[in-house]
């Protein structure tokens, strides 16, 4: 478990045995080496060892490239990460306006199934001075401005699995006009 106070602890194991694990802070957590790190809380918590790492889901990807965006343009232009739909904590404030430049994104909110929730939750659009792009976590389809699509599983393929790659097809995708 992480909390706000700063650590990191394990509340059970899966296998019911005794916890072997102190509360770890932020700092010292900071100067582990990460894998040693997971392999320690996997044991401290019962876990099996991953044998393989499964395929990402479109939703992940997503959320990845856009935290790389994100962290890309920490010491540059800032970029602008927001969802299809205003977030009023249930009061209905409708769509982004950013929408209106993405007509696909439009249809594909108004055929979905909203018992569920707000459809435009699930779309996203990162943009800088010099970069736009859309996102359907869906799917994991991205739309630069001009209207060219790509699917992130799809490109992740192509680049064999490697997120800098995949984060290069997605700027090369909204840096065109």
């Amino acid at each position: 478990m992480l909390n706000r106070e700063g650590t990191i602890q394990v509340h059970g194991r899966e296998d019911g045995a005794e916890i072997r694990w102190e509360p770890l802070p932020w700092d010292e957590v900071a100067r582990r080496d990460m894998w040693s790190l997971v392999e320690a809380l996997e044991d401290s918590a019962g876990l099996p060892p991953v044998g393989r790492v499964s395929a990402s889901t479109p939703r992940v990807l997503v959320y990845r490239i856009l935290s790389a965006l994100a962290g890309l343009h920490t010491f540059a232009d800032p970029v602008e990460i927001t969802m299809g739909a205003l977030d009023t904590s249930g009061y209905g404030a409708g769509p982004a306006e950013w929408l209106e430049a993405y007509p696909e994104i439009r249809e594909r909110a108004a055929k979905a199934d909203s018992s569920h929730g707000e459809p435009r939750f699930a779309y996203w659009r990162a943009a800088a001075r010099d970069l736009e792009v859309a996102f359907d976590t869906n799917t994991g389809d991205v739309w630069s401005i001009s209207g060219n699509r790509i699917n992130l599983a799809t490109a992740y393929e192509k680049v064999g699995r490697r997120l800098p790659r995949l984060l290069a097809v997605v700027l090369e995708l909204g840096g065109q006009p």
